[in-house]
């Protein structure tokens, strides 16, 4: 799965956008290919980041699969809470930076030294 499958299953009238960094890229494509395998025709409301947290928003899915659903994108959710939001390296929820992001010591600094 890339972006543009991802953004290919967001309504026109959403506003097609994914809102999270290259370092959770690969957990939302994970978690896009295991949802299309259950209900290859769902869609997507958003995809983002908020409070330093994974936001994944389903718009339309089979009744049969919702519950299966919840708990894919529970456990995506959690995995992310860990990782980088930028590289997808260990990380972890700073709140010293002005807004609450997930990052590794590495890019934690780095945003320290923007804001100096």
């Amino acid at each position: 799965m890339t972006k543009e499958d991802i953004l290919a299953r967001i309504p026109q009238h959403w506003g097609k956008y994914l809102s999270v960094s290259q370092g959770w890229h690969e957990t939302v494509f994970a978690l896009d290919r295991d949802i299309a395998a259950l209900d290859p025709d769902y869609t997507i409301a958003q995809v983002k980041e908020k409070f330093g947290g994974l936001r994944y928003y389903i718009d339309n899915i089979k009744p049969e699969f919702y519950e299966k659903v919840q708990i894919l994108v529970g456990e995506a959710e959690r995995k992310v809470a860990n990782l980088c939001e930028e590289c997808g390296q260990p990380g972890v929820l700073r709140k010293d930076i002005g807004w609450m992001k997930t990052l590794c010591d590495t890019h934690h600094k780095a945003v320290h030294s923007r804001k100096s």
